[in-house]
């Protein structure tokens, strides 16, 4: 074919180089390409993200967890002062009242011993009470029937990664021993 004077079947086949279209169909696939590692390495950075701030959220429920535990363990008897959903108080192993207690922190909630904070970010957090036969108690006016605490709390972690949900039982350990047959 000739296009005044100059064959195009030739001019093409003697030129070196990609055409236009090569080249665009090249730098899409790589754009293609590109996007998708993008995706991918979003994925591993928010799965990261994710489980350091779910990390975070349950080591500090677990530690404040542990250490309601460890000093409710303790109480002897007659050293459980006065019981509520959202406070209990009692003698610590120092001979002086405290409490573990739940305040208001706007929409979630925290928990203190006494005036140290213990944990935050608290969606849930509420002591039941059961007597010895294992019956719930719903009356709080007599903390000397209560044999065994159960406490929950539900930790929301940092940057809406979802919550922990924490519950425990706890038998006071003095009466382990006086009523042990």
């Amino acid at each position: 074919m000739l296009v005044r004077g100059v064959k195009i079947g030739r001019f093409i086949k003697n030129r070196g180089g990609f055409s236009l279209l090569e080249t665009t169909l090249g730098l899409v696939m790589m754009g293609m390409l590109g996007m998708m590692l993008a995706l991918f390495f979003r994925m591993g950075i928010e799965s990261f993200g994710l489980t350091t701030a779910r990390a975070e959220s349950f080591n500090t429920a677990q530690i404040a967890m542990h250490r309601i535990t460890q000093e409710l363990m303790q109480i002897n008897n007659g050293e459980l002062l006065t019981i509520s959903p959202t406070q209990i108080d009692f003698v610590d192993q120092n001979s002086l009242a405290t409490n573990f207690r739940r305040q208001d922190a706007g929409d979630l909630f925290q928990v203190y011993r006494g005036s140290s904070l213990l944990a935050n970010d608290l969606s849930e957090f509420s002591f039941q009470y059961f007597d010895a036969s294992g019956a719930e108690i719903t009356e709080f006016s007599d903390p000397s029937i209560v044999r065994r605490v159960l406490i929950n709390f539900k930790v929301v972690s940092d940057n809406d990664h979802g919550s922990i949900e924490l519950s425990r039982s706890v038998y006071f350990r003095d009466y382990y021993y006086t009523n042990y047959q």
